[in-house]
């Protein structure tokens, strides 16, 4: 999954220096909406004031997690000016490597909300090439030690001669309850901090307009869930990105077999891309039957079956987790070494299953080739 891979139009954007960057899923909506709109705010959540010598004056990021004088983030904002270079590195969350000195803003969120966030480095500021963003959330009690790798982005590395617009950092997430929590913007470096852009996106699927942090909306092969589905009509065209995390997985239409088992066989990537970004690539699927199974096994590119895991391009690791996210398998390898996933007796409902890199040192991008299969007892 190759969400930062360079784009012609990105590209342009890093070399006039004022422009906002962002993530290429989406591009084409963030652009479409500029032309209307062009301090790239939406209308339906409270906006900074732009200032034409600094970029963007309003709420600023509090030097502490837990600080009551928090900017509250409660509808959809984007581009926050966040300037960390007078603030201390206060936390150090064991999920998360960030080294640099860090800011917050609180987050006031309902349950079954779905919001994503989108962190770049500030283009118009110079000699900023060392910078290496990381973006996490903390629950209200701000403890570090609660820190949950699903709720932290630290996917992208400092690109050879320090490309600003290709270290963008994102994640998406979906509370189970309502409460507070503290979104902190921070560095992986240990430097004297630096000028970066924020993004608190909450997406509105059917709306007819494709959110930032929305797979699709409304075109071919998008769902009522705005998930970019995956059918025998278009599964030899691979994974569709962006689908790094759950709620924006494309989603498998599987395909009855003959012996009463339903499948799939999807391809794809994963790995570091041309711009150092490592992202998972997520597939979600619905069981209908309670007591089924579910397979997930690795093919060579002809769809034979792997007989050696050991070989680079099965370097990868097999996730199943169910509505709830819990982990139902994980990393999990058959006689030949090769990732699998063969899990029964799982009850009806929807399941995600989730690809990771496991090599410590790439130079390629691991290309994949995968059959699914559900079968009832």
């Amino acid at each position: 999954m190759h969400r930062n891979a360079p784009h012609p139009l990105l590209l342009a954007a890093a070399q006039l220096g004022g422009c906002s960057i962002v993530d290429f899923g989406p591009l084409n909506d963030v652009i479409d909406a500029s032309t209307q709109n062009p301090d790239m705010t939406r209308v339906d959540g409270p906006a900074p004031d732009l200032d034409e010598d600094m970029g963007v004056e309003g709420p600023v990021a509090v030097d502490f997690c837990g600080d009551d004088t928090a900017f509250v983030i409660t509808e959809t904002v984007e581009q926050l000016r966040v300037d960390t270079r007078e603030l201390q590195n206060r936390e150090t969350p064991t999920c998360a490597p960030s080294g640099g000195r860090d800011g917050f803003f609180a987050l006031d969120v309902q349950a079954g909300e779905y919001w994503h966030f989108h962190l770049a480095v500030d283009p118009s500021v110079a000699d900023q090439e060392d910078l290496n963003p990381v973006l996490y959330l903390l629950q209200e009690d701000c403890d570090e030690r609660r820190c949950d790798a699903s709720r932290l982005s630290n996917a992208c590395e400092v690109a050879p001669g320090g490309a600003t617009a290709f270290r963008d950092e994102h994640f998406a997430f979906i509370p189970s309850a309502p409460g507070r929590w503290y979104i902190g913007i921070d560095d992986e470096g240990n430097n004297a901090g630096g000028v970066y852009r924020l993004d608190a996106i909450r997406p509105s699927c059917g709306d007819g307009m494709r959110d930032h942090g929305e797979s699709c909306e409304g075109e071919e092969f998008c769902n009522i869930d705005c998930r970019f589905e995956l059918s025998a009509m278009n599964s030899n065209e691979a994974q569709n990105e962006p689908n790094d995390n759950r709620e924006e997985a494309n989603a498998l239409s599987l395909t009855a077999n003959g012996d009463g088992s339903t499948g799939i066989e999807i391809s794809g990537d994963i790995g570091p891309s041309a711009v150092i970004c490592d992202y998972p690539d997520v597939f979600t699927l619905d069981v209908r039957d309670n007591g089924s199974r579910i397979e997930v096994n690795p093919l060579e590119p002809n769809s034979e079956p792997c007989t050696d895991g050991s070989t680079d391009d099965y370097q990868f690791d097999l996730f199943l987790e169910d509505a709830a996210g819990n982990e139902r398998v994980g990393r999990a390898v058959d006689a030949n070494r090769c990732p699998v996933i063969d899990e029964s007796d799982l009850p009806a409902g929807r399941y995600f299953v989730r690809i990771s890199d496991k090599r410590t040192d790439a130079s390629r991008p691991i290309n994949y080739r995968l059959r699914f299969r559900v079968s009832s007892r």
